[in-house]
């Protein structure tokens, strides 16, 4: 971990010291209050460290178990923590070369021109259909106009891995006595790629007339939690909710007459370049070399030398390169093999601490009063989150991020050269991000979706098309409008945000969609037997719960079991034709850069947070355009022409004869070789883990110390959640 932080941001106690010093600086007196707010929280931890070094009592019992070190804490620790929690859950972008990879199988398959209209059909960087958080008004970012090709970079071979990046940590643990068990906490420290959910109702449809609002983060389950809940009050401070440990801000809560919250954005705030290394002494120039072309001239890397302990009796240290976009990943070659450093350019980079300004801002009665100040505190964080603001009177939404403003004839989705002709032309403008209050249809809900039309994915989004998990939200908040004549409770509110939490997205979007794609054709009775099994549980809500809260299988485990065999067959039979030549997993296609469902199982992690984004948009995009359903906006007829074999769309429905079949059998197998699909409740994957469905789902809590605790029964909702509504504001 201590690897890819570097990776991410690689900074020197020097470094982070400038940036929390700089404050003041860029932000007046609120920079001031910040650094002064910084290390006096420092102070007070050192306080408690200094009394624990004489009174082992006061220690977690890990520290003498374990033998760790107290070390005193810094503000550079501060700013260390900032960039973890940046660059995990406020970062968004930085897949070019990954796209590249993909753009250049797509075009071995189709053609130049073919393979580029495919790759943006999948890339689907503004699906119309794409479930948003604003619903009626765009918000235009990153929509080139004409592409010059010579501002794309593409590696020689874009799927090859880089060479000659900084030095590898991966399994060095365990031979570097200094750092005992830290391969455990390595593997341990794993988070869902998107955070969580937010429910937020305007006071129109509130049964007192006051806005109500469900929302919280998913920052995985840890034993202890991850986040801490504090409440601090100061003269000019006064909020309650959570933080990340090392901060001492108020991340996510509540102040004196007002609450807020954040899902991640995932907006594009980091692109991939390449650097032309050169020699700045003529003459050849090395595969992995240290200084590279930038506005004409030959300039040397920045080189960061972190040390980490010993390796076999030898030093060990990270060796880190900067260049004036940011940090070297590797090395490769482009262009007919020129050499070629491959850099991450971060918005956020040199910037991790400047957050703290909106963080502090949040907290203070005098800055956050009302909607629109909330936003202007917003727009201080340089993380890309979906913010949503809740009062007695407004709810509003505010998406921040340090979003750069691009050259219009560059292509946000692929690499571009570092030389200096394809810089960023500055930020994006406050006023030009997503932002709303009081929305006209009455509320706001987001799930990591997409925040607005014609705002664009980022090159490292491909889950935004037609379909997508907040649209469970959607569906169960408009219900309780329904039941309740569009005025609800905080306790309504809350059933929506529950009901969505179990609830399977693939059995509510793909299962109709092949419901329909395979009525009328003739199925064997086994078959049919599964379709009917499953048309039931889709008329239940497609639920993934207990029978009872003692129960050990599912409740309808038959229809879990068949739709999780099922979906993976169904997308295969779909998209191999275009896909499988690339190489397949278990997962998805090793081209392409998302998985087929990212289900509660989550590889074996059991991180909580499932279907954030996977292949249910483009199968039932497919299934539609197979049996005539209107689509906004199709696949091309080049890919069209590709999908289910050799005949493209037409021959759909024999392979989803073959795909029902082939599951079925699988299932069979799997149930020990009973054909009653009412009595089945596993499938392939639950029967290679030995683990029985609810528990192949459940949510476990990774052991950050000694004292464990038990998994929990699977649902999709956030690790920390707010449930509030203000009877009444302060005068003014």
């Amino acid at each position: 971990m201590d690897h890819d932080e570097l990776l991410l941001a690689p900074y020197t106690a020097a470094q982070a010291n400038a940036q929390i010093n700089a404050l003041p600086l860029e932000y007046g007196a609120q920079g001031r209050l910040a650094v002064q707010m910084i290390r006096e929280y420092v102070q007070g931890i050192n306080a408690y460290i200094t009394k624990a070094l004489t009174d082992p009592a006061l220690l977690p019992v890990e520290y003498p178990l374990l033998h760790l070190l107290l070390k005193p804490w810094t503000p550079a620790d501060v700013v260390g923590v900032a960039g973890l929690i940046g660059g995990i859950f406020g970062d968004g972008g930085g897949g070019e070369i990954r796209n590249a990879a993909l753009l250049r199988y797509l075009q071995g398959q189709l053609g130049r021109s073919g393979g580029s209209t495919a790759f943006s059909d999948f890339k689907e960087q503004n699906d119309p259909a794409a479930p948003t958080t604003v619903v009626n008004k765009s918000f235009r970012y990153e929509i080139p106009g004409h592409v010059n090709p010579a501002t794309i970079a593409i590696p020689d071979n874009p799927s090859a891995p880089l060479k000659g990046g900084p030095v590898d940590t991966v399994g060095c643990s365990a031979t570097v006595p200094s750092k005992a068990g830290l391969s455990v906490i390595e593997s341990l420290l794993r988070f869902p790629s998107q955070m969580s959910n937010a429910l937020v109702v305007g006071g129109n449809h509130s049964a007192d007339g006051h806005p109500l609002a469900v929302f919280g983060p998913q920052v995985s389950y840890f034993a202890p939690g991850i986040l801490m809940q504090e409440d601090l009050h100061s003269p000019h401070y006064d909020a309650e909710g959570a933080s990340f440990p090392g901060t001492g801000f108020v991340e996510l809560g509540r102040g004196v007459d007002y609450a807020w919250s954040a899902t991640s954005a995932g907006s594009d705030l980091t692109d991939q370049r390449l650097e032309l290394i050169c020699n700045p002494g003529g003459g050849p120039v090395s595969p992995t070399g240290t200084f590279y072309m930038f506005k004409g001239k030959c300039i040397p890397m920045e080189n960061e030398s972190f040390p980490d302990g010993t390796v076999n009796g030898k030093p060990f240290d990270h060796k880190i390169h900067l260049t004036v976009h940011g940090v070297v990943q590797g090395w490769t070659t482009a262009h007919g093999g020129k050499p070629v450093a491959v850099v991450n350019q971060r918005s956020t980079y040199n910037h991790d601490v400047d957050s703290v300004i909106g963080f502090l801002g949040f907290g203070e009665p005098a800055l956050t009063h009302s909607a629109k100040s909330w936003m202007v505190t917003a727009s201080h964080v340089g993380y890309t989150f979906n913010w949503f603001y809740v009062d007695s009177k407004d709810i509003a939404y505010y998406v921040s991020g340090r979003d750069p403003v691009r050259p219009s004839d560059v292509d946000p989705n692929l690499p571009t050269w570092g030389t200096g002709g394809t810089e960023w032309l500055g930020l994006l403008p406050a006023s030009k991000h997503v932002h709303q209050i009081n929305p006209p249809q009455g509320f706001f809900d987001s799930w990591n979706n997409k925040p607005a039309p014609l705002f664009s994915a980022s090159d490292g989004e491909y889950g935004y098309g037609p379909v997508y998990r907040v649209q469970m939200l959607t569906t169960q908040i408009r219900h309780q409008f329904a039941l309740h004549h569009g005025k609800i409770t905080r306790a309504d509110l809350v059933q929506a945000m529950e009901t969505a939490a179990s609830q399977d997205l693939d059995g509510l979007t793909i299962l109709p969609a092949l419901l329909h794609a395979v009525s009328g054709r003739h199925e064997p009775a086994g078959v049919n037997q599964m379709l009917r099994a499953l048309r039931t549980w889709y008329a239940s809500g497609a639920h993934r719960i207990l029978a009872s809260p003692t129960a050990t299988q599912y409740k309808q485990a038959d229809a879990v079991a068949i739709m999780d065999q099922l979906v993976p067959t169904v997308t295969r039979a779909i998209f191999d034709p275009l896909f499988a030549a690339g190489g397949t997993n278990p997962g998805g296609y090793n081209v392409f850069p998302m998985g087929f469902v990212n289900e509660p199982y989550n590889g074996g992690s059991h991180l909580g947070s499932a279907y954030d984004g996977g292949w249910e948009g483009y199968t039932v995009k497919a299934l539609d355009q197979f049996t005539g359903t209107s689509v906004a906006q199709p696949f091309g007829s080049v890919v069209a022409a590709k999908l289910c074999g050799s005949g493209g769309l037409s021959t759909c429905g024999p392979a989803l004869d073959a795909a029902l079949l082939s599951a079925y059998q699988a299932l069979v197998k799997a149930n020990g070789g009973s054909k009653n699909v009412t009595t089945w409740t596993q499938d392939a994957n639950t029967v290679a883990t030995g683990l029985a469905m609810p528990a192949y789902d459940a949510i476990g809590f990774r052991s950050l110390g000694i004292v464990g605790q038990p998994s929990i029964p699977w649902q999709n909702r956030p690790t920390f959640q707010q449930v509030v509504s203000f009877p009444a504001h302060r005068p003014g």
